[in-house]
């Protein structure tokens, strides 16, 4: 019979450990506690244009991605 593995809690109080992940985004400076994945992984394609917090909106994370797969000639004419 296999046996499962050892669990350990974090915490005594797992509510406090989802408060502490929770973002308002109504401080810029958040913006430190949040990874991007091109960096996790390793990538060399940085996919965002806009990546901010309480910046281009108040209270928001804001992201706008590139032109990385639009062809010349082919876009929309509405800029999406």
């Amino acid at each position: 019979m296999e046996s499962l593995e050892t669990r350990q809690l974090l915490s005594a109080d797992p509510l406090m450990e989802l408060r502490q992940l929770s973002d308002e985004f109504d401080d810029q400076n958040s913006i430190a506690d949040w990874s991007r994945l091109h960096r996790t992984e390793g990538w060399n394609a940085d996919q965002l244009r806009v990546w901010d917090v309480n910046q281009t909106q108040s209270g928001r994370m804001a992201m706008r991605t590139g032109n990385g797969g639009v062809v010349p000639g082919l876009a929309r004419s509405d800029g999406f």
